[in-house]
């Protein structure tokens, strides 16, 4: 009888940064100070690409050894090690959504937000 767990080669969460802060998932842990939220992460198995944000309510949220949104390789060395990195662990991206909510008045100004908002998808 075969009892090993297989688990998926790609899988998407999505979880919202409050219910991430209170409750981490697995690898991570979060010190919570005035104003301010502390992540910490195994960086053996996660690989977290996040910018210093805000949550709602104020707190500042910083993610310990995250190199941010943006990542800079000099030579192919350093590529291949990313490459590598990112293709073996555990990912995490921060995402915003907004609502657009546009005031406009006038028909010119009406069909130029439509069509400025089409262009987004």
């Amino acid at each position: 009888m075969n009892t090993s767990i297989h688990m998926p080669e790609f899988m998407l969460g999505l979880i919202a940064t409050e219910d991430f802060l209170r409750e981490p998932p697995l690898g991570f842990t979060v010190q919570k100070t005035t104003g301010h939220c502390l992540v910490s992460y195994d960086a053996d198995n996660c690989c977290v690409f996040i910018d210093d944000s805000e949550a709602t309510g104020g707190s500042r949220v910083t993610f310990q050894n995250s190199p941010g949104k943006t990542v800079q390789v000099e030579n192919l060395a350093d590529y291949t090690k990313l490459r590598n990195t990112m293709t073996s662990k555990f990912i995490l991206l921060m995402v915003s959504a907004c609502e657009r909510n546009l005031l406009v008045k006038g028909k010119k100004a009406q069909k130029a937000a439509k069509d400025s908002s089409l262009a987004d998808y």
